[in-house]
């Protein structure tokens, strides 16, 4: 997960170059208007066994999280801390799932997870304001 200031009225082309073998990939983009900054207020990952994590919200902030699902029966991914924008299967038994929240009051512990009946997933996150 990247972020990048662009100014209004700037065009963008998202490329992505891989070294080895891709059976698929998935690019979510979001706009934050107003933004000042492409550096996160906080950034989180988790993987599978790990505990619950929490992230750092500043006032009038929002969250952004892109998680991943493999292996075993996948069904749609359940994030918590965010609405799901996007939840599709792609290249075979893989999962990918984008969510977001905006206009968020403070929260120095705002809970994030994600769940699904695969036997592998994985999440990142980042914060901004």
């Amino acid at each position: 997960m990247s972020s990048k200031l662009i100014t209004t009225g700037t065009t963008v082309t998202i490329v992505a170059t891989y070294s080895g073998g891709v059976v698929a990939s998935e690019v979510y983009v979001w706009t934050i208007t107003g933004q000042a900054s492409n550096t996160p207020g906080d950034t989180k990952s988790w993987k599978t066994g790990d505990s619950a994590v929490t992230i750092n919200v500043a006032n009038a902030g929002c969250v952004f999280m892109m998680a991943a699902a493999c292996d075993g029966t996948i069904g749609a991914i359940t994030l918590t801390g965010a609405n799901v924008d996007d939840d599709q299967t792609f290249g075979g038994p893989m999962r990918a799932t984008a969510g977001s929240v905006t206009n968020l009051a403070a929260d120095a512990a705002r809970s994030l997870a994600a769940t699904s009946t695969a036997n592998v997933e994985a999440f990142a996150t980042h914060t901004y304001s």
